[in-house]
């Protein structure tokens, strides 16, 4: 009875650690809910403007950046850990999303062989089928299959526990990668801001076609783009200065007004304020030019255009040709998961509690998987909608549940009036967003802290611009792991004082004809062949040689290679009558070397009592060594009288300071 209690115990347990939202929601309180209903409200004015804008990004219709908003926060609030990350459509994702989905149609014509009108219409919004007009647009059914492929190995990855396998992708790979595809993307809306269409994606083609086109842009796109750049930056700097007096207020335990709360509210959902605003323009605008309910892109400003109303119904992805998909579903599943968990655990450390980084994997994963059965592209944490969650007082991750309602109606009810969004504004809502995740700084911190690392931000940074998203990061994460192994093949050993270390020793004064030789970090198979070299050589370097102490205080572990390069190097030593010891191993290191034929005295506790055993056998040894090179120079007539009594008063000497030290 006993053995069945503690096994439904241990299930339940289980299940609870696999579904976190049967840990908080018995707890659940009614104050619980009034802060989640207004995080998630005001997480959701962000997000449906954003996913509208990063769709343009991913090169799929904008209905699809609202089909990739909804159902993941319903997923993640029952799967995930964190209460402040709020999953959704992402800049990273979608332009990863683009620079491995989008595939070239020479013409509409050829568009309307494979696709659907509504996609034609999207990738063509004036209609134009010049096949020199070719278009780079994302197929949907790309985007979803690269969800689901993503979502796989995502929750692939959280199930067996593998999420080690990104560390392996360093900081400075991640923050070169992270700056370049904000400039990429900044500076891909650029001609959405000028009103200039049949621009390519990759960054050096966009750059050099801009300028080449930059003749033919379109004024009031210009005039609506700034006005919308500088009214989203203005209404960041009011949620600032609201805060800041909010703050002041709570801390004085004074009333805040709510004018000062209605300031507030504004600048954290300033997206949704530009869009609203721009479009009432743009309204006004198409109200007096019947053209531009004609045709979006002929209006004096350009417009979004028609969006499919509705919610979209479940259906399965469509397995095409994805042979071509399968590295960029690995990068995306590996970029997104970094952003989440580095997201989840900057804010849990921030609000005082802890993620479960395998149970993210499991959530992310989860939410890309059933996502995909709706229509959506790849999908991760955000980071500027995580921190308007946290700043709104989220209390847990049930305010998901209230933005994707927010989408849910959006896309029910408010899809028609989405026709008059600017294109202009969403690309001000972008680049407004992405040009913070520029940091240059970075750079700075590691010339003056760590140079070699500056290599692999570079590497990123300069390939990710000029090559594309996964071979950048797949040179960079190349590179990094050079230098990581690099630095396991040459960890820093070398000779050292003999008075200095982690133990105490005798003074190096006192003791001729010894060297401690300090291994730097763990002696494994990449450094193996150095470290018998660098052992094998102190005999050529120095001629008054007797005996090698090996510092292993710095080692953590030993592979069978490390050890027979030590056997070898001892063995090369021996042959030179030089003795060497070894001392201030760990258990596992000094299990290991107790093993090797060659380590007949087993590892010192200590580098002071392997010099005092040294000390103590080399005047025996001396003697030895005296006796033959005298009989030696004595058969060869090279000396008068006594050979053997001249050398051993020479040695006498010696001898006596090595007793010294006991």
């Amino acid at each position: 009875t006993t053995k069945t209690a503690t096994g439904m115990e241990q299930v339940g347990k289980f299940i609870k650690d696999r579904i976190p939202l049967l840990k908080w929601l018995p707890q659940y309180k009614l104050e619980y809910a009034k802060r989640d209903f207004i995080a998630g409200l005001t997480v959701g004015l962000m997000v449906v403007p954003q996913s509208l804008a990063y769709a343009t990004i991913a090169r799929v219709p904008p209905q699809y950046g609202l089909y990739s908003a909804f159902m993941c926060v319903f997923v993640y609030c029952l799967l995930g850990s964190a209460k402040d990350i709020t999953v959704g459509p992402t800049a990273i994702m979608s332009l990863m999303v683009a620079s491995n989905g989008a595939i070239s149609i020479a013409t509409k014509a050829d568009c309307l062989d494979e696709f659907s009108t509504d996609f034609c219409d999207f990738c063509w919004p004036d209609g134009k089928s010049d096949p020199t007009m070719a278009q780079s647009c994302t197929p949907p059914s790309r985007a979803v299959l690269l969800c689901l492929l993503a979502g796989l190995l995502q929750f692939g990855l959280g199930i067996f526990k593998l999420g080690f396998v990104v560390d392996f992708i360093s900081y400075p790979v991640i923050s070169g990668f992270t700056s370049a595809a904000a400039i990429t993307i900044a500076f891909g809306q650029v001609k959405h801001i000028l009103g200039l269409s049949h621009i390519p994606r990759p960054f050096l083609q966009c750059v050099h076609e801009t300028f080449a086109h930059i003749g033919e842009s379109k004024k009031f796109d210009i005039i609506m783009g700034i006005a919308c750049i500088g009214l989203t930056l203005l209404l960041n700097e009011c949620k600032k200065w609201a805060t800041k007096k909010i703050d002041g207020n709570e801390k004085a335990q004074r009333a805040t007004p709510l004018w000062l709360n209605v300031v507030w509210m504004m600048g954290t959902a300033r997206n949704a304020v530009v869009v609203i605003v721009a479009a009432l323009i743009s309204y006004g605008v198409a109200m007096h030019n019947h053209v531009c309910r004609e045709s979006p892109s002929g209006c004096p400003i350009t417009l979004t255009g028609k969006i499919e109303p509705g919610l979209p119904s479940p259906e399965t992805p469509s397995f095409g040709p994805a042979h071509d998909l399968i590295v960029a579903a690995v990068v995306i599943a590996l970029i997104g998961i970094l952003e989440s968990i580095a997201i989840g655990k900057a804010f849990a450390r921030k609000n005082g509690y802890e993620i479960d980084a395998s149970q993210e994997f499991i959530a992310l994963g989860s939410a890309n998987i059933i996502s995909c059965f709706f229509r959506s592209y790849p999908v991760t944490g955000s980071f500027s909608r995580t921190a308007v969650n946290s700043v709104s007082g989220v209390a847990t991750p049930l305010a998901g549940v209230v933005t994707g309602s927010l989408v849910m109606i959006a896309l029910s009810f408010m899809t028609g009036l989405f026709f008059y969004i600017p294109k202009t504004g969403l690309a001000a809502i972008i680049i407004a967003a992405v040009l913070t995740m520029v940091n240059f700084q970075i750079a700075r911190d590691m010339w003056h802290r760590s140079k070699p690392d500056l290599l692999p931000w570079l590497t990123s940074f300069v390939c990710v611009l000029c090559l594309g998203i996964e071979y950048g990061v797949a040179a960079a994460v190349g590179l990094s792991i050079l230098i990581l192994l690099y630095k396991q093949a040459r960890p820093g050993h070398g000779l050292v004082d003999k008075g200095v270390g982690s133990s105490p020793r005798p003074p190096s004064d006192d003791v001729e004809g010894i060297v401690v030789y300090r291994l730097g970090g763990n002696v494994v198979f990449p450094g193996a062949a150095f470290l018998k070299d660098e052992l094998s050589a102190l005999s050529k370097s120095d001629t008054s040689l007797l005996a090698v102490i090996v510092d292993f205080s710095a080692v953590d572990t030993i592979d069978f290679t490390g050890s027979q390069a030590v056997q070898d190097a001892h063995a090369f030593l021996l042959e030179k009558d030089i003795h060497m010891y070894c001392a201030e191993a760990n258990p596992q290191v000094d299990g290991v070397l107790n093993k090797c034929p060659l380590i007949i005295r087993g590892t010192f506790p200590t580098v002071a009592a392997a010099l005092r055993q040294a000390a103590n056998e080399i005047p025996t040894r001396n003697t030895i060594r005296v006796s033959q090179q005298a009989d030696a120079m004595g058969a060869a007539g090279e000396v008068d009288g006594d050979p053997k009594q001249r050398l051993l008063d020479h040695m006498g000497g010696q001898s006596k300071s090595y007793m010294a030290v006991n």
